[in-house]
Order: C-alpha cells, then structure tokens, then sequence
C-alpha cells in the first residue's frame, strides 16, 4: 500500500470516528420524553406527531424506567372540527392540560408537535424553513400550521364562563297516582376549561298539567309551579363530547289543589319545596347544540295532606318521589 493510499485510509478513520462521536453526542444531548397517543384512523399517527416534534428538538422516546415528562395527547372528531387535548404530567408529578381545534387533522397535529416541543424547549424553532417564536408559557401558544402559517388552533388553557340555555321536558313520578308531566326552561352556567363540563350551577322553572282525583264526594285538581336550583361541584367526562355531572337539586315552589262538586270548595295555594340528588348526562352533537338527560330523586320538605272534610284523603304527599327530564339547548358563551 503506497503512503499516499494509508493517509487517506487514515483520513477516513478519522472522519467515521469523529461522525460518530457527533451521532453519539447529539443522542445524548437527546430529551427522553414519553407519548400517550390516540387519534382517529384517519388522523396521522404516533410515528408522525414523534417525527414532527423531533423535526423542532432534539428529542428521544424515554425508556420505561426514565422519570420523564410524559404527554398524554387525545384527538377526537367532532363534526367539523378536530379538538387536541394535551394533558401532560411533568418529573413532579404536577398535571397541566391544553385544548386545541382546527378543521384538518394533520394541522391539529402539527399544532400539537408545536405545543409539545415549545413545553420541552422554549427556544424550539420549526425546521425546514419556518420558524416559530417562544412565547412566555410554551403550553399556552395557540400553534402554526406548518404550510400555511396560519393559526389553526385556540387553546382554553384557563377555566371560563359558560351559559347554556335550554328547553325541558319533565316527567315527576309518586306524588300521584299518575306522572306529573311539566314543561319548563333552565339556565345552567358551567366553569370549565373545555366547552361542556363542570362545576356548574342551573337555575330553573318547569310548570306541570293539572291532574284531576276523583272520590264519591266529588273531584280535586292539583298542580305545581316548580323552580329548581341545581349545584353540580364536579364533572366527568365519558367522551370527548359527553359528560356527566353529578348534582344536588333543591325544588321551591307552589302547590294548588281545587274542589269541585262538593259544598263550599275553595282553592289552596300552598308553598311546596323538596331536596334531592341528581345525575345529569349532557351530549354535544354539534356546537351550540346540547341535548341533556337528568334523573333524580326528590324528598319533599312540606309533605301537605289534601281533604274533603270531614276526613276523606284526596292527596297526601309521600316520603319520596322521583323525576326524569330531557332538554335541548344552545351555549350561548
């Protein structure tokens, strides 16, 4: 071998060692981080969003014993949007989570890469010739699509106000013989950070049909005006738009009862109240759009007692009753 063919030998040697040291340094200087991922099939999949955050920081996927920030990432198809929720849990164990939307999967996607990366690295900059600023919380940018560079994504990352107003059906079983069957509308104001959930306070008023007694003295009409206070401390969340919210319920309002076909009849107007628990399950088919079911239980605080003197019941209020209602309404905030 001539001296000229051993110098580049050498040379190659070299250069493959020192390429190989860079290789080894960057994977070292490499972030573990650790993906929960779930998206539709027709959403690009864990190996792309990966791909996409890498393409910003260096980053590697965290063995199973590395104490690393791990980033819970949920896409769901609602319609005519895609919302990203990105929940994410850092070395102490403290939980945050962000919520992102756009029309198309792969930009939620790449606004989702962005969020992940600006978390790891303040300073991450998009490759391939777009570039991205670090805002001051990395968790709270709103995401660029990566073809566009426009934004494609609003994050709620606080809780807020929101006001729902509804129609109702209602349907009380055990005070009569027969269903109480009532028509109302309700207000319920939800703080959340996604657009349905709790704690949540309502306010409502539903106005039953009368419904008619008959005994051999004669006949007795009963009704009831009802204005209903719910407290909801909590919610779950089932599917990305179906939640359940677990509530107390306090009824106020008036009683009538009227006698006819007897001597002497007179009406009474009475106060009625009662207390119970209620389980609420709200569905958004489609924003505004919110359908909701509830089912409670109900104990009366004034159980009244009805007669025809001298002593023939008419109605007697009893120790429990039960309630069922569907509404349709439309959030307004």
């Amino acid at each position: 071998m001539s001296s000229r063919a051993k110098r580049r030998v050498s040379l190659s040697c070299v250069a493959g060692a020192l390429l190989g040291y860079e290789v080894s340094a960057r994977a070292n200087d490499a972030q573990p981080i650790r993906l929960e991922y779930r998206a539709p099939s027709s959403c690009p999949d864990e190996a792309a969003l990966f791909s996409r955050i890498r393409a910003r920081v260096e980053v590697r996927r965290a063995s199973a014993t590395e104490p690393v920030p791990t980033f819970g990432i949920t896409l769901a198809d609602e319609g005519q949007r895609i919302i990203g929720r990105i929940a994410s849990m850092s070395e102490r164990r403290e939980p945050t989570s962000r919520e992102v939307s756009g029309t198309d999967c792969s930009d939620v996607v790449d606004a989702v890469a962005l969020i992940v990366s600006m978390a790891i690295s303040p300073s991450a900059a998009v490759r391939d010739g777009v570039s991205a600023q670090a805002p001051e919380d990395p968790m709270r940018d709103t995401g660029q699509a990566t073809k566009t560079n426009e934004p494609v994504a609003a994050i709620d990352e606080r809780p807020r106000l929101r006001l729902l107003g509804s129609a109702q059906g209602e349907a009380t079983f055990g005070y009569v013989p027969t269903a109480l069957l009532g028509a109302g509308v309700r207000l319920q104001l939800f703080r959340t950070s996604e657009y349905l959930g709790g704690p949540a306070v309502a306010l409502g008023f539903v106005a039953t049909e009368s419904t008619e007694r008959s005994l051999p003295q004669g006949q007795a009409t009963l009704s009831f005006n009802v204005g209903e206070l719910f407290l909801c401390p909590t919610s779950f969340a089932v599917l990305a738009s179906v939640h359940v919210l677990p509530c107390g319920r306090v009824d106020i309002g008036q009683g009538r009862a009227e006698g006819t076909g007897i001597p002497n009849p007179r009406n009474e107007k009475l106060l009625w109240s009662s207390v119970g628990a209620l389980g609420q399950i709200a569905i958004v088919p489609v924003k505004p759009l919110v359908i909701d079911a509830q089912a409670s239980i109900l104990f009366p605080l004034t159980p009244y007692e009805f007669i025809f003197e001298p002593n023939s019941v008419i109605y007697e209020a009893p120790r429990v009753g039960f309630s069922g209602s569907i509404a349709v309404g439309l959030m307004f905030l």
